[in-house]
């Protein structure tokens, strides 16, 4: 009993798992009021009361997504970080990766932007609470760097939020830019920024 319950919940997750991709792609294609429930049903091949027995609505479907993407932001910044020991290498891994996994889901930040423009009255938007999130992250090794000397004296919390304010002008401003460098020469150009400034 114990093991088919254990099967049960597994195949109800990889189905959820199914829902948000197909979801993803077709939010980000058509925006969210272009958007018909159906078509991700067809999708995915199952009918559109499934979708809504486990999500509810559309809104909450498209919520479910958004929230799902910074999931999974976190989850990639989360193993770069604890990578290396190294504080100086542990924040160059988080920009990296941060540029990384938008460079590979573009996607995602058109359902980023879709929802920031069609829910103006949502307090938070997804972004934003996890963007907070990785800040505290990030501001904790500033604070690591201060503490063993190899950092100047700077408000930690005030320095992560720059930092993360340069990835996210990064990654938004990569849906109009056509041509662009390298992820690698991007994300190294910011890391010297950020740690070597921009004077001799």
């Amino acid at each position: 009993m114990k093991k088919a319950k254990q099967k049960n919940n597994e195949l109800t997750e990889k189905r959820r798992h199914e829902i948000l991709k197909a979801a993803t792609d077709v939010f980000a294609r058509n925006g969210f009021r272009c958007t018909d429930v159906q078509e991700i049903a067809d999708t995915l091949g199952i009918g559109k009361g499934t979708i809504y027995r486990r999500f509810g609505s559309k809104e909450k479907l498209f919520f479910a997504v958004a929230d799902n993407a910074m999931q999974m932001l976190v989850e990639r910044i989360r193993v770069a970080a604890q990578s290396t020991s190294d504080l100086r290498e542990r924040i160059r891994a988080v920009i990296f990766h941060y540029l990384e996994f938008f460079e590979k889901n573009r996607h995602i930040i058109e359902i980023l932007v879709t929802e920031r423009c069609e829910f103006r009255e949502r307090s938070k938007p997804t972004y934003i609470t996890y963007w907070q999130n990785n800040i505290d992250k990030t501001a904790g090794a500033i604070q690591k760097c201060i503490q063993t000397g190899i950092a100047r004296k700077l408000d930690p919390f005030y320095t992560a939020e720059i930092l993360h304010n340069i990835l996210s002008g990064e990654i938004f401003s990569c849906c109009y830019r056509k041509k662009q460098l390298p992820l690698a020469k991007r994300a190294q150009a910011i890391a010297d920024l950020f740690f070597n400034g921009i004077l001799k």
